[in-house]
C-alpha cells in the first residue's frame, strides 16, 4: 500500500453522505484546488464525535471553517446539523454558487467571500470546532492557529493536509502547542491540550 492509497480507504456509507451532501455543487475543474472528497468524511465523522463528548450540550455543534473553496467540506458539516461559519479569501463565480445552493437548503449557514482573519466578522458565539483548510504555508496556517484559538477560543481542531507533501500543516501545529491526538489520512484532529486534561513535563 502507498501513503496515498492509504489517505483513500473509506467504507461505503462515507461515500453515499457525501454524495448526498455535495449533490448540487460545482464539480471541480482543472486548475482548481482540491477539495474534500469521500475518503476525508471519515476524518469528520471522528473529529465532529470528540467534539460532541467534550461539548455536552443539546445544540447544534458551532464551526469556524476557513477555506470553503466549493463548498464540499461545508456541506459535511451543514448535513451533521452543524452551525457553520466559512470564509475565503477568494470569491469566485463558482464559490459564489456553491455557497448560495448550500443557503438555499436552510440551516445555520454564512459565508463571508475576499477576507482573511484580519478582516472577517466574527462568528455570533465561540466554535467548538476550526476547520482550517486555507493557505498551506507555515505563516498562514500559524497564523490561523493562532486566529482561531487566541481571538475565538477554539480548543477543537481538525486540520487538512497534514501530511508534509501538501504544506506545513504539521510543523505549524507542532510550533502552536496543538497536540495532535488522532491522524486520518490527510486530515488531523488537534486539541489545545489542557483543553481535555493532558499535560506534559516540561
Amino acid at each position: 500500500m502507498t501513503e496515498e492509497q492509504w489517505y483513500f480507504y473509506r467504507k461505503p456509507e462515507h461515500d453515499t453522505i457525501y454524495h448526498r451532501a455535495t449533490h448540487g455543487l460545482p464539480l471541480l475543474m482543472e486548475g482548481e484546488p482540491y477539495g474534500c472528497g469521500p475518503h476525508n468524511y471519515r476524518a469528520f465523522e471522528f473529529a465532529l464525535a470528540r467534539v460532541k463528548e467534550a461539548v455536552q450540550e443539546q445544540r447544534p455543534l458551532r464551526v469556524f471553517e476557513i477555506g470553503f473553496n466549493l463548498g464540499y467540506s461545508a456541506s459535511l458539516f451543514l448535513e451533521n446539523g452543524c452551525a457553520l461559519r466559512s470564509i475565503d479569501i477568494r470569491g469566485v463565480p463558482r464559490m459564489r454558487s456553491a455557497a448560495k445552493t448550500l443557503q438555499s437548503r436552510g440551516g445555520d449557514f454564512e459565508m463571508q467571500f475576499e477576507v482573511t482573519v484580519d478582516t472577517c466578522v466574527r462568528p455570533p458565539w465561540t466554535p467548538d470546532l476550526a476547520f482550517i483548510d486555507g493557505a498551506h504555508d507555515y505563516a498562514s496556517i500559524r497564523k490561523d492557529i493562532r486566529y482561531c484559538r487566541d481571538t475565538l477560543k477554539v480548543q477543537r481542531f481538525l486540520m487538512d493536509d497534514w501530511p508534509l507533501r501538501y504544506g506545513d500543516t504539521e510543523k505549524a501545529v507542532l510550533s502552536e502547542g496543538l497536540l495532535a491526538l488522532h491522524i486520518m489520512g490527510s486530515m488531523a484532529y488537534c486539541i489545545v491540550p489542557e483543553a481535555d486534561g493532558y499535560f506534559t513535563i516540561k
